[in-house]
């Protein structure tokens, strides 16, 4: 590792361009783990952002599947009358091959139209398009604030399920 910073120092101090991040990681050796600072990654398809990951910190551990995350934003681009989503939360854990992102402490989700809803932990399942958890969760907006246990929001069609113990107050009706 030491022997890889110390190359680009050098590539860099004589005016040569340095590998790009991906070269270096394929090139570490096996059994290196690798730990990064304020990250940003933006999965697209069909040239089309759908969502942004972005942390303060990285931290994947060799031969791991997960990568370990701090300070975590998701900004899901354009979810209809809700417009971008924004969750963050204290940490959560990466699972780039299985298409996963668990998000753990003070998550909150906040959608560009006013609506917010908060738990202390979410999952969020890039194939199935699907935010959920399994635990208390509160959302508030627009003179409504409804608590309940467990929640599935469908990032494709844009609806938001609270599953069970439902309660809520509504104003402003």
């Amino acid at each position: 590792m030491l022997a890889i910073a110390g190359a680009l120092v050098f590539l860099v101090t004589v005016g040569i361009k340095p590998p790009a991040v991906e070269t270096i990681i394929e090139a570490l050796p096996q059994g290196v783990g690798i730990a990064l600072k304020k990250i940003s990654y933006t999965e697209t398809r069909s040239g089309e952002k759908l969502w942004t990951l972005s942390a303060d910190s990285v931290d994947q551990a060799s031969g791991q599947q997960q990568t370990y995350l701090e300070n975590v934003r998701v900004v899901f681009y354009s979810q209809g009358e809700f417009g971008d989503v924004t969750l963050t939360s204290d940490k959560g854990y990466w699972f780039r091959q299985q298409g996963r992102i668990d998000l753990e402490g003070n998550v909150e989700t906040h959608s560009a139209s006013g609506y917010a809803f908060y738990s202390q932990k979410l999952t969020y399942l890039n194939e199935q398009g699907l935010i959920q958890t399994d635990l208390p969760v509160k959302v508030v907006g627009r003179g409504m604030e409804i608590t309940g246990t467990g929640m599935r929001m469908d990032t494709n069609t844009h609806h938001v399920y609270l599953l069970s113990r439902v309660q809520g107050t509504l104003n402003d009706w």
